[in-house]
């Protein structure tokens, strides 16, 4: 069973890579918007820092109302960018998923009709369904899990800056945060084929 899984994991990932190289130029949109934002995350606890050991401790307003008005020009401006972002995933999303569909009705009415009459009707319609689903993935799962360990760099080395102790004891949770999804996620897996199995 392993090695089956294997080879069909061989398989599918080039499939999906060849989907997604005809929106490669949104998905590098995407990256470069959230590189961008992540550097707006980096610098906005500094500039928190400075209004309270530069501002507030020698009561500079003038400083202090300037890093504020920069505090709100990156918050504007990173709204401003995630809506863009958010506006390109959902295009990559459409033409993902309509790619997809017309690849998979196209291989299906090339079929001979004894494989209607070999597979169940059911198993036909999960896979139509599936195709939904690899988009959530690609869309939405994949991208978001790039975007939350993106962040968690950025952050860890803020935290590193500020407290080398504090980041330990963060450092430790984390792995074992990642060690508990690790598990959740084969369970799932083994869920999940068994749930195609019923429904088909």
């Amino acid at each position: 069973q392993k090695g089956e899984e294997n080879k069909l994991n061989n398989h599918v990932w080039p499939s999906l890579v060849h989907y997604l190289k005809e929106s490669r130029w949104n998905i590098l949109q995407i990256f470069i918007a959230l590189l961008i934002t992540s550097g707006f995350q980096l610098i906005i606890p500094f500039l928190t820092q400075s209004i309270v050991d530069t501002g507030i401790n020698t009561q500079n307003l003038q400083f202090v109302t300037i890093v504020l008005s920069a505090q709100f020009m990156l918050i504007l401006s990173r709204f401003v960018i995630d809506f863009i972002r958010s506006r390109l995933l959902m295009y990559v999303s459409v033409n993902l998923n309509f790619n997809m569909l017309s690849d998979f009705w196209g291989k299906l009415t090339r079929l001979p009709i004894s494989y209607f009459d070999s597979f169940h009707t059911g198993d036909t319609l999960q896979r139509l369904g599936d195709s939904k689903k690899i988009e959530a993935y690609l869309t939405g799962t994949a991208l978001q899990t790039f975007f939350s360990f993106f962040s968690f760099i950025i952050f860890s080395i803020v935290l590193l800056q500020f407290n080398s102790q504090l980041f330990i004891y963060f450092a430790i949770g984390s792995v074992f945060y990642f060690l508990w999804i690790r598990i959740f996620l084969t369970v799932g897996r083994t869920r999940h084929y068994t749930h195609f199995k019923l429904s088909a």
